[in-house]
């Protein structure tokens, strides 16, 4: 795997949450979008809004995802 590759993640469920945080936690330069505000903001606060992820410290969406998700739209 390249170490210079740059992922972009669409949509941050069930499928795309887990598979941002595995690459960023292999250390590729992930970014995660999504189309929810609320989304977004939970994972910027380092919260998961997906039951399956903990977020408990040391919170796995706080190594470096959250400074790299967009999101625009609704809830």
């Amino acid at each position: 795997m390249n170490p210079d590759a740059r992922i972009a993640i669409i949509g941050l469920g069930y499928v795309g949450l887990p598979l941002a945080l595995a690459f960023s936690e292999a250390g590729l330069d992930v970014t995660g979008v999504d189309a929810s505000a609320r989304r977004v903001d939970e994972l910027h606060a380092g919260r998961s809004p997906i039951d399956d992820i903990d977020d408990a410290p040391p919170a796995r969406i706080g190594r470096g995802l959250p400074d790299r998700v967009a999101g625009r739209g609704g809830p």
